[in-house]
């Protein structure tokens, strides 16, 4: 009975040698395929989360509805104000985006936020065309919906005029976060430092009517749940991506695909953020 356990035993350290020996090719032939591909990087997509309004072309095209979130990419649905969607936001972008006031506030471009933009008007004249500046927060998330499907690309979350506090809102717990770290340090309780990405945001939002009895929709942001060890790295490993390659390329078709009447612009603050 010993001699058969100890064949059964030997065939088993066999078996499972042949079965590592395969997966080690395997893992060799999906290299080399993937650089015979050669896939530029400058060709990968980061897709933004849209929040829908009601002149959105997904809404149009009856594909999404009004307060939907939507993955700008697909067009796959992945919440909506009352469906809240969690997000782990793990860098950002400042920015101002200039609208043609004379044509439904048309985008004319998007130009980063500097100290010498920050003290121009809101409201201005430029070539003959009356423009609006207009705050925008973007912010670089995983989303763990999209994730649990095997996706581990991250997606873009904006925050402008009506949306814009709820993307601060953020930048407030970021700093929160900074000065909790601070005083851990003070006192010698370098267990307790968390990194900006330690908890999670979740996404909702709220239906309003502007003074022209027109129904949009603004985002609202909430503290969701500590974020797990492995889903942090991941957030830094993209942190370091976004921060230093050029090549990283956002979907820009929400340009006209999510907008809508709002609110008139808020006028903007100074300040690092």
């Amino acid at each position: 009975m010993a001699k058969e356990q100890v064949t059964q035993a030997t065939t088993k350290e066999l078996e499972a040698g042949r079965q590592r020996d395969i997966a080690r090719a395997h893992a060799q032939v999906a290299d080399d395929l993937f650089e015979d591909l050669a896939i530029d990087s400058t060709d990968i997509i980061i897709p933004k989360l849209l929040l829908m309004q009601g002149m959105s072309q997904f809404v149009a095209d009856d594909k999404a509805k009004l307060g939907d979130y939507v993955n700008s990419v697909t067009g796959e649905r992945l919440g909506s104000v009352v469906e809240p969607i969690e997000i782990i936001p793990f860098y950002h972008r400042k920015s101002l985006d200039i609208l043609n006031a004379d044509e439904n506030n048309e985008r004319i471009r998007n130009e980063e936020f500097t100290p010498a933009n920050a003290t121009l008007p809101w409201t201005d004249v430029e070539a003959g065309v009356n423009i609006k500046r207009v705050k925008r927060l973007d912010f670089f998330c995983l989303v763990p919906a999209t994730l649990a499907k095997g996706s581990i690309l991250p997606m873009v979350v904006s925050f402008r005029s009506t949306g814009y506090k709820a993307g601060a809102s953020i930048l407030t717990a970021w700093m929160e976060t900074r000065e909790r770290n601070r005083i851990a340090k003070e006192q010698g309780r370098l267990a307790d430092v968390q990194l900006p990405f330690h908890q999670s945001f979740v996404l909702s939002g709220q239906k309003l009517t502007n003074d022209k009895k027109q129904t949009y929709v603004v985002p609202a942001v909430q503290i969701g749940k500590a974020v797990p060890e492995d889903q942090q790295r991941m957030c830094l490993d993209w942190f370091q991506t976004v921060k230093t390659s050029k090549a990283i390329k956002v979907d820009e078709t929400d340009e006209g695909m999510a907008s809508g009447p709002e609110a008139s612009v808020e006028a903007a603050g100074t300040g690092k953020y």
